[in-house]
This record gives structure tokens, C-alpha cells and sequence, in this order.
């Protein structure tokens, strides 16, 4: 059958950020392909919460699993979805977190200020759950194969590639290590946890699973390191760290031909 959605999920590079849709590689490859476009997407999102989105929607429109296409663009492994309850409005409420937002303050965090006062004034106790990577790097790659699953269960094409850092495990050397979006290497001591799931990951054969031919670079890059590149900062004006009209635009190209070698 021919396919007739695109159905994308992401955080502010899949969003479009300040620019809107057209910021958006989501949207030029959606107008490209012919297809409607139904874009989950929110900015500053975690990749526990991009999955969320994906599997949700897919789960409650179960009769246009044979018509769409898949494609998410997973954010910064370190992002770490998170719920607390209001208990004056008896509310719960879910908010992205990274390691370091334990040692902010008030003036550098980028949460709302009631809530970082919170995280300040708690942070013994929070440094145990908030703060770990190993921790931040289990909800990704769970998030990442638990999706994987569903979309092949459902023989529904799909890409995944990485909108700001590069979440790839690399085990080039003694210990294993995932680079963040600075470049930095962050080593992973496996050893030091009793998660199962995480602990698979000290065989390079189970990272592979995830990071198949499926799982697309641009020029070797996410798409915040590819307009970071020497020459490449034109692609970002007008939507600072985010491509531009002209920049999505060529993202969009490079997804097509990857998704023509795979699916044509």
C-alpha cells in the first residue's frame, strides 16, 4: 500500500524552534515525499518522552499502521524525563532534566525557577536521582529498542537519527564511551550497575542492534554537529543552534536518499 503519513517525533530540531515548521526537516521531507505530516514534536523534550509520543499515537490509531512512515530525531541522551506532583492543584506534571541541573541555581538553570528552588534546596537527597548518566543512558537506548520493536512488529518503515548529540556507544577504547554534545567523552563503567538491560551493552553486538543502517548520520554527524561544522554556520541564521529554512532543507535531502537506499 502506498503510504500516505509521516509521522515524526522529536525535540526543538524536529519542532523547527524559533522558525516554526519551516526550521523543521520534519516538514520540507514530508512536502518532498507527498506525504501528510503529523509531527509530535516539542521542544526540549527527553528521548523517554519522544518515544512516549510515537508509541502513544501509533497505539491509539492503529488503523494507519500500513499507511505511515516513521522517522524520530533523538535528542541529548542526558535528558531525563521527570514527574512531580503539585500538591496544591493536585496535579502531576512531567519536566526534562540533566545531570547537572542538580547544581544549578536560580540564575543558570534552564527550568522554571520554582522548580529549580526546589532541586537546590533538596539536592542530598535528589543527587541520588538526579545526576547519573548510566541512569539517563538506560531510558535512551530503552526508549530507542522499545520503539525499534514496535515499528518492526508492525513492518513500518522508519529512520532514527540524532538531532543534538551523538548518542552512539564507542568502544574503541578500554572503556566504553558516549560523546556529548560539546564532544566530551563520557566514559561508562558497566560494571557498576545491577540494571540487566544496561549491562548488555558491555557487548558491542547489542549496541549494533539499535545502531543499524536504520539509525542515519549526516556527513558522520547529528544535525546540531553538522551546522556546527566549519563553513556550515549559515545553515542556523535566523534560528540560532537550529537549522534554517535553507539548512532543514538540505537535512531533508540527505534523509530522502537514506530512506530511498533503504525502502526503494
Amino acid at each position: 500500500m502506498d503510504k500516505k503519513y509521516l509521522v515524526v517525533s522529536g525535540d526543538s530540531f524536529t519542532k523547527g524552534h524559533t522558525l516554526g515548521e519551516k526550521g523543521s526537516w520534519a516538514y520540507h521531507v514530508a512536502k518532498k515525499m507527498n506525504l501528510e505530516l503529523i509531527n509530535l514534536s516539542e521542544n526540549g523534550m527527553s528521548n523517554q518522552w519522544i518515544s512516549s509520543q510515537v508509541l502513544s499515537f501509533l497505539y491509539r490509531h492503529e488503523i494507519i499502521l500500513d499507511q505511515c512512515i516513521v522517522m524520530v530525531g533523538w535528542t541529548d541522551f542526558a535528558r531525563e524525563l521527570s514527574f512531580y506532583s503539585d500538591i496544591e492543584y493536585h496535579r502531576v506534571h512531567q519536566i526534562t532534566t540533566v545531570p547537572a541541573d542538580i547544581h544549578f541555581t536560580e540564575n543558570d538553570s534552564h527550568q522554571a525557577p520554582h522548580f529549580i528552588e526546589k532541586i537546590v534546596n533538596n539536592r542530598n537527597v535528589l543527587k541520588h536521582f538526579i545526576g547519573n548518566e548510566l541512569i539517563c543512558l538506560y531510558k535512551t537506548y530503552f526508549s530507542i529498542l522499545h520503539t525499534q520493536t514496535l515499528l518492526e512488529n508492525h513492518n513500518i518503515p522508519f529512520l532514527f537519527f540524532d538531532a543534538v548529540a551523538n548518542n552512539k556507544l564507542y568502544y574503541n577504547e578500554k572503556i566504553p564511551y558516549v560523546l556529548s554534545y560539546r564532544g566530551e567523552k563520557i566514559y561508562l563503567d558497566f560494571n557498576n550497575t545491577d540494571i540487566p538491560f544496561l549491562m548488555d551493552f558491555k557487548d558491542k553486538t547489542f549496541s549494533d542492534k539499535i545502531f543499524d543502517k536504520r539509525y542515519i548520520n549526516f556527513e558522520g554527524n547529528s544535525i546540531f554537529e553538522w551546522i556546527s561544522k566549519q563553513g556550515n554556520q549559515k545553515y542556523e541564521v535566523g534560528n540560532p543552534g537550529h537549522t534554517n529554512e535553507l539548512g532543514a532543507n538540505i537535512i531533508s535531502d540527505l534523509i530522502i536518499k537514506e530512506y530511498d537506499k533503504l525502502y526503494s
